[in-house]
């Protein structure tokens, strides 16, 4: 790279390290708290809006997943407790160690036994978008709303989807099931926030919202899986 002004590299170089060595300090306050260590390959599972995931070895040698954050650490104890909340219905990473700050409150850790991989849009089938509105579904039906229902928001393990990332999640026996419903579609079919879902789509989440039952949650999933694969067809 040509630098214009000669300052310019030592600016850019004490920006990397310095973000380098946070990380690297939250990293080992959160192995020496949980007692564990990280692997010698293949360490980093992903990034997401609060933090950062990392595969660890524990005492036993089992693995788990070590989450970070640095944003919002005032809410860890709630996402924590959500998660617990929800460990009943099947559909919920399992929590093994509550949030503890790291490297002086610039951070906190939470251990979750389950080790994942994403979803990816490209990778969807019919199958597994019926399965993962079920899943939202079962979590509805346990009185909890999940509060940012994305595909980043989701894991695969062996053969199995569970949801992750509850911290803005919401626990109510009068939900508003459209919420979750409105985002997991979009999330879907690839549209932003603030993008207006077709009128069919729309319509079927209505009535979910109304009917709250099984057929309606399928009804809405495979008219989600027809709009992507009809658009995945027009694209190709």
């Amino acid at each position: 790279m040509a630098w214009i002004d000669k300052g310019s590299e030592r600016v850019f170089l004490d920006f990397i390290v310095g973000a380098l060595n946070d990380w690297t300090r939250l990293l080992q306050s959160a192995c020496d708290l949980f007692k564990v260590q990280l692997p010698d390959t293949d360490a980093f599972l992903g990034a997401g809006a609060n933090g950062r995931v990392f595969k660890v070895l524990r005492e036993d040698k089992s693995s788990a997943a070590l989450k970070i954050i640095t944003k919002n650490v005032a809410l860890r104890f709630y996402e924590s407790d959500m998660m617990k909340n929800a460990a009943g219905t099947g559909v919920v990473a399992t929590v093994l160690e509550d949030y503890k700050l790291l490297d002086q409150g610039k951070g906190a850790g939470m251990l979750i036994r389950e080790i994942g991989e994403p979803i990816s849009r490209q990778s969807l089938t019919e199958s597994t978008v019926v399965t993962i509105f079920r899943n939202l579904f079962t979590l509805h039906c346990s009185g909890l709303q999940h509060g940012d229902a994305r595909l980043p928001n989701l894991i695969q393990v062996d053969g199995k989807i569970l949801w992750i990332d509850m911290m803005y999640s919401i626990s109510n026996t009068d939900l508003i099931w459209k919420h979750d419903a409105i985002t997991l579609s979009k999330s879907i079919l690839g549209l932003s926030e603030n993008a207006d879902l077709p009128s069919d789509i729309s319509s079927l989440i209505s009535h979910y919202d109304v009917q709250r039952n099984e057929q309606s949650c399928q009804a809405l999933a495979r008219k989600v899986w027809a709009r992507l694969s009809t658009t995945d067809r027009v694209l190709g």
